[in-house]
């Protein structure tokens, strides 16, 4: 969502994600496209991204890897 998106409709939206993920067939699918099934708050996903983010930033610079 973009930066400043009211509180009430991220926790709406991050409900209704977290109901999908727990249907069955979308479970199935999002494991069938190599997906992993998580769920969980908003606060947790952002902290997640921070924590890959700076992973792979690490990654990159590491192997010298550069854009073209």
């Amino acid at each position: 969502m973009p930066a400043g998106t009211p509180p009430a409709i991220v926790a709406r939206l991050n409900e209704a994600g977290n109901a999908a993920l727990k249907e069955p067939s979308i479970a199935a699918r999002v494991r069938a496209e190599g997906g992993v099934v998580l769920g969980g708050s908003s606060a947790a996903f952002t902290d997640k991204l921070h924590v890959d983010n700076s992973k792979w930033a690490r990654v990159i610079k590491e192997a010298g890897i550069e854009r073209e």
